[in-house]
């Protein structure tokens, strides 16, 4: 076994984890989106808000992409298989 494979399996393995994970990222995002509309732009709450979109985006997407690999990954395992 590879040290990809290897890597993989161990994320794969708290693919639950980073599930809940993502939901509360969307959570947050929602939170955030709601701060976007409240604020006054140019105000500290404002930017505090830019700020956290761009958190919230940069932990979105290796989560998100780490979950969809785990997925395929079963997928593929489900259908070799058969």
């Amino acid at each position: 076994m590879s040290a990809s494979e290897r890597f993989w399996d161990l994320v794969c393995d708290h693919r639950p984890h980073l599930t809940f994970l993502l939901s509360l990222l969307v959570g947050l995002g929602a939170i955030t989106v709601l701060g976007f509309w409240l604020a006054d732009p140019g105000s500290p709450e404002y930017v505090i808000a830019v700020v956290n979109m761009g958190i919230v985006l940069v932990a979105f997407v290796p989560i998100g992409y780490c979950i969809r690999r785990c997925l395929r990954r079963e997928q593929y395992a489900e259908d070799s298989s058969e």
